[in-house]
């Protein structure tokens, strides 16, 4: 397994992916102060960005299925944990973006190789989301 993004799981088959890029950044601010240059001080981390890579081949081993669970994620703007496949626990996030490139157009419309790209972004896990992992417990067991 590469990645865990919520119930959603990136393995090498038949969704992969092959270039991962985090980005984090941390919240400076500037104080002004008279007769000199303002000293800057840090005030908290501030977003953390993921943006995973990769291409899949959907009439030979599948893949669009979970793309299309990942793009319904993002509709809902669900927010889920993201653990690498070493499992190290990422934190919280929501999906911003997801990008498709489709190349060779078979029949149906869809491409042979479909390039893709799905950019997260840290979130807070909210107290909403402990009840709705809660009622999804609670609904399996009638």
């Amino acid at each position: 397994m590469l990645y865990i993004l919520g119930n959603v799981q990136i393995e090498t088959f038949p969704f992969s992916i092959s270039g991962v890029q985090e980005e984090g950044e941390a919240s400076i601010v500037s104080k002004g102060v008279l007769g000199r240059s303002p000293p800057k001080e840090f005030t908290a981390p501030a977003d953390e960005d993921l943006t995973l890579t990769g291409e899949i081949l959907p009439h030979k081993i599948g893949g669009m299925d979970e793309l299309d669970e990942l793009r319904a994620m993002r509709d809902r703007g669900e927010r889920f944990r993201v653990e690498r496949g070493d499992g190290v626990g990422l934190g919280w996030y929501a999906i911003r973006s997801i990008s498709k490139a489709h190349s060779d157009i078979m029949a149906g419309g869809v491409g042979f190789r479909v390039a893709h790209t799905i950019k997260l972004t840290s979130t807070d896990r909210s107290r909403e989301d402990g009840q709705n992992t809660l009622q999804k417990l609670l609904s399996l067991f009638g």
